[in-house]
C-alpha cells in the first residue's frame, strides 16, 4: 500500500476505536486456538416499531475491527454485553472498507 492509503487506514481505525471507546459494547470471544479476545464493538439489536413506524434494524449485529477479533467466523460463539450469541454471517467489509459486520443469533 502507498503511504497515503496506510495513513487513511490508520486514521479510520483510530476514529473507529475512539467511537467504540465512547459508545461501544464489550465483546468476549474465544478463538479456536483457545485465546480469549476482548474488544469494544458497535452493537445493534432489533428495534421495536413505535406507532407503526419503520424498524431501524431487525438483527442483532456488531461492527468491529477484524484485528481485535481474529478468527471470528460463522458459528463462532461470542458474548456481547453479557448475552451469549452465535455468529450467523460476517460481511467482510463495511462502507469504510476497514471494519467488518457480523449478524448474530441470540443463544
Amino acid at each position: 500500500m502507498s503511504d497515503g492509503a496506510d495513513n487513511w487506514r490508520l486514521l479510520v481505525k483510530e476514529n473507529f476505536k475512539g467511537l467504540t471507546d465512547y459508545a461501544g459494547a464489550e465483546v468476549v470471544f474465544t478463538g479456536t486456538d483457545g485465546v480469549v479476545h476482548t474488544a469494544r464493538v458497535m452493537y445493534s439489536e432489533p428495534s421495536v416499531a413505535v406507532l407503526s413506524a419503520m424498524q431501524i434494524s431487525d438483527d442483532y449485529a456488531i461492527e468491529y475491527d477484524p484485528d481485535d477479533l481474529p478468527g471470528l467466523k460463522h458459528r463462532s460463539r461470542i458474548t456481547v454485553k453479557n448475552i451469549s450469541f452465535t455468529v450467523r454471517e460476517i460481511t467482510n467489509q463495511t462502507d469504510d472498507g476497514i471494519t467488518y459486520r457480523a449478524t448474530l443469533q441470540k443463544d
